[in-house]
């Protein structure tokens, strides 16, 4: 907030409403926590938040903005991308004339001191720019708006068929109703709007009060719908009916999946509905059959870590990992690895949870828990099919990690996957799951640690200098993980402003960042001693492993993404 903190002070005491004691007292806990006064003076009930808004309308001679009594006009609302908006509490919600006919943006701010928010939109919009105050639960309301925007592409055709449902919603059971006109065509509609905003995930979401209806894009989950809770019933029933479940259990969890054509792609569904409070949740994951495999350089991989893992695939046999949490491409890293080394020569088996795509001359198969096969066991029936390369989706248990480690070191190269944060600690983790020491340490050949970070819009890309928070941000980071070395701020750090074509929000696709640790002689001697994850961390920095932050920050450097998502994703 830009005012000063004594200012703000007088103000409150101003009004003989709160005691200088109580006051000093909350203004002092919150410095001491480095939190904003104002909003924890709110949060800890020394003023209330209409009493703040009021105070600062008077301070900034602003008047307060009218959120309320109807509806932002959609014209006005889309001038700014809600991923702005919230990321900085403003919001356009009118547009006027003055008496000499100049047109102006009214816009609401939570900070009317914030100039450079407002530089902002007066640049970004070319008009001027009148501001209003509003509280923070305001603002969220107008906020709420950007879904109904994004919605309004279709919102017409689900009222006109949520209609029909409530007509005939009494007559009929769920499993008529999952084949009727009215919500085949909107799950059809919803799928085809979720593909068009490159959407990897639907959320179908049942609360009290409403449903919900979720998209994640890029990584980051986005709320696209709200309808009355009384139709979730109907949608999980129509999405059961395509995946081929049961639309009549509805206590416990299900897996299926289904396809579907748009224009002429086919897009592959993986389903799981789980039941929860309210309801039955469902996902759906979304595989399209246009998105081929990529190579290394298009996942985000330099010249150094190309050439790196290239060294690294001329061997024959031990274990090549991939670590990171779910959803950080892991197994598409390992896709590019195998288009790399298949060749007509070699036998390459995988076995995966699931087969996402296929690749043509690999033997691949999937866990079906209920039919017996496991990651154990099509391990196990593959090693007795003259393998040369085995990829496995992923070691989580002490069978898999003891039958990976075994083919590895009966002369096949082994590819997997393990949830850590980053590379040194894949060695302790593997430990933990049951691999020897001495096993490893012959066993090992590299590490990639891996994240997905969203990438800067290309089409509305600005450049800016990066900011003393930033800088105290990167210092902070570089504290925490313990690197040795110097990192400089670059000069110039960019963003997306948000179009058309991101969406936006700025972001439009994903690249990763990495760091590869090579097992060498130094790493092998302190796996034998079972070494700290600070000693191994400490050896791979000596011979110059570069990290996941380092990375990230050198491709914020170049434009590729922002500092913003990079700090994001290394802190989760």
């Amino acid at each position: 907030m830009h005012i000063a903190t004594e200012d703000l002070k007088q103000l409150i005491l101003g009004s003989r409403l709160v005691g200088l004691e109580a006051l000093t007292r909350a203004v002092n806990e919150a410095v001491k926590a480095k939190r904003d006064v104002s909003e924890a003076l709110v949060e800890t009930g020394i003023i209330s938040e209409a009493f703040l808004v009021d105070l600062l309308a008077q301070y900034f001679n602003v008047p307060k903005a009218d959120l309320h009594s109807k509806p932002i006009p959609p014209e006005a609302l889309q001038l700014l991308p809600e991923s702005y908006a919230k990321a900085h509490n403003v919001v356009a919600f009118g547009l006027g004339s003055d008496e000499a006919g100049q047109q102006y943006v009214q816009i609401a701010m939570r900070d009317p001191g914030d100039l450079e928010t407002r530089s902002y939109v007066e640049n970004k919009l070319s008009i001027p720019a009148r501001v209003a105050i509003a509280s923070l639960s305001e603002l969220d309301e107008a906020f709420r708006q950007y879904r109904f925007g994004i919605a309004s592409e279709f919102s017409q055709e689900i009222e006109t068929k949520l209609k029909e449902f409530s007509a005939a919603g009494q007559e009929q059971d769920l499993a008529q109703l999952a084949t009727a006109l009215p919500v085949v065509s909107i799950i059809e509609r919803i799928l085809e709007h979720a593909v068009s905003l490159r959407a990897s995930d639907i959320h179908f979401e049942p609360f009290e009060e409403f449903f919900l209806i979720r998209y994640r894009v890029d990584g980051v989950l986005r709320d696209v719908l709200i309808l009355p809770g009384s139709v979730a019933p109907i949608f999980v029933a129509r999405v059961k009916v395509l995946a081929n479940l049961r639309v009549d259990e509805h206590l416990a969890p299900q897996d299926g999946r289904f396809t579907f054509q748009m224009e002429r792609e086919r897009i592959d569904v993986r389903v799981s509905i789980v039941p929860v409070f309210w309801g039955e949740k469902t996902v759906m994951r979304l595989l399209r059959s246009s998105v081929r495999l990529t190579s290394l350089q298009a996942l985000g991989f330099g010249d150094s870590g190309q050439q790196a893992l290239a060294e690294e695939m001329q061997r024959s046999h031990g274990m090549m990992l991939v670590t990171g949490p779910t959803g950080s491409g892991k197994t598409t890293t390992l896709y590019a690895v195998l288009q790399l080394l298949n060749r007509p020569g070699v036998n390459i088996s995988t076995i995966e949870d699931p087969a996402e795509y296929t690749i043509p001359r690999v033997n691949q198969t999937q866990v079906n828990v209920q039919a017996g096969m496991t990651f154990a066991t099509g391990l196990r029936a593959f090693l007795r099919q003259d393998p040369d390369i085995l990829m496995v989706g992923e070691i989580r248990d002490t069978e898999t990690t003891e039958l990976a480690i075994h083919a590895a070191l009966t002369g096949h190269l082994v590819l997997s996957t393990l949830h850590t944060n980053d590379a040194p600690t894949a060695i302790p983790r593997l430990i933990d799951l049951g691999g020897a020491p001495f096993l490893l340490a012959s066993t090992l050949n590299v590490i990639i640690a891996q994240r997905l970070v969203r990438k800067v819009c290309e089409h509305c890309v600005t450049s800016r200098a990066p900011t003393a928070a930033e800088d105290q941000a990167l210092r902070e980071q570089l504290r925490l993980l313990d690197i040795p070395r110097k990192l400089v701020m670059p000069k110039f750090l960019y963003r997306g402003s948000g179009c058309a074509s991101c969406g936006g929000t700025g972001y439009q696709g994903r690249t990763v960042i990495f760091e590869i640790l090579p097992v060498s002689e130094a790493i092998r001697a302190l796996i034998l001693e079972n070494a700290s994850v600070a000693k191994i961390r400490a050896t791979a920095f000596q011979e110059g492993m570069i990290t996941m932050f380092e990375d990230g920050v050198e491709k914020a450097e170049r434009g590729v993404t922002t500092l913003e998502e990079v700090l994001r994703v290394v802190r989760e």
